[in-house]
This record gives structure tokens, C-alpha cells and sequence, in this order.
């Protein structure tokens, strides 16, 4: 996992993830009459207002996560020895550590992104096409929703 640039790996993961569970924060106390309240005090009094509290919330929950990479990477090994024979690992560590090893992990961050991005637009179209059916379907019921 070492050879496989596992931290750097999850640092790249982490950080695309991040921004949404900052989102998802806020926009979950948004879904309350008591969360609503605490945004409405956090804009007045906290330095930034929800967008500097959902930021914040990143940060910690980030350096959280950090905390956590041993026990992360530990799990992760434990699964790769439950499912693969030693030789195979040493086969996967060796790549990891050649040439071409070097150049996917270098590579890794940039496609991981450029992956999320691809996989967001088709998120999004299959959203907006789900709800297109659901509200579809729902007018035989309410009648034409405008």
C-alpha cells in the first residue's frame, strides 16, 4: 500500500469529498427550524457566516480523517491478504515501484479528478432525468405539474 501511494491517494480522495460533505453540513441544518436558526446566528456572529462554519467543518473533519489513515490503511491491508496470494502482492508492490508504476501513480490524482468531473455530469443528467420520470409518473396522480 506504501508503494502504491495509498495516503496520497486517499489525501486526493478526501480533499474531492470534502467540499460536499461541507455542502451537505450546512445544507442538513438548512432541513430544521433549529438548524435554520443556528445559520441565521452563524451569518450574524461567526466570522464568515455558513460559508466560513461549512469550511471550518471541512477542516476538522479532514484532519479527522487524517487521524485515521493508519487504521484505514491497516483495514485495507488486512483485505488485500484475505484476497490475494503473497505472490500476487509481491507482484503488485513491484509494478507499484517500476517505471510504469511511478508514472500511473503520478498520473493517479489528475485522471481520479478529471473521473470525479465525468462521473458529476452523468450524476447530474441521470438526476435531472429521474426526477423528469418520477414528475411523470406523479401527474397521474396530482395532474399536470407545471
Amino acid at each position: 500500500l506504501a508503494a502504491a501511494g495509498t495516503e496520497a491517494l486517499l489525501d486526493t480522495m478526501f480533499a474531492q469529498l470534502v467540499p460536499v460533505m461541507e455542502s451537505a453540513f450546512v445544507g442538513q441544518l438548512s432541513t430544521s427550524k433549529v438548524g435554520n436558526s443556528l445559520l441565521d446566528e452563524v451569518d450574524a456572529k461567526y466570522p464568515g457566516g455558513r460559508d466560513a462554519f461549512g469550511k471550518r467543518f471541512g477542516e476538522i473533519i479532514s484532519t479527522g480523517m487524517r487521524a485515521k489513515y493508519p487504521d484505514i490503511i491497516e483495514a485495507t491491508a488486512q483485505k488485500y491478504v484475505e484476497q490475494l496470494a503473497p505472490a500476487d502482492l509481491r507482484a503488485a508492490r513491484a509494478f507499484y515501484e517500476s517505471e510504469s508504476g511511478a508514472r500511473l501513480l503520478a498520473a493517479q490524482p489528475k485522471l481520479q479528478a478529471q473521473l470525479q468531473q465525468v462521473g458529476q455530469q452523468i450524476g447530474s443528467q441521470v438526476g435531472a432525468d429521474s426526477a423528469d420520470i418520477l414528475l411523470d409518473e406523479t401527474e397521474k396522480y396530482l395532474g399536470e405539474i407545471e
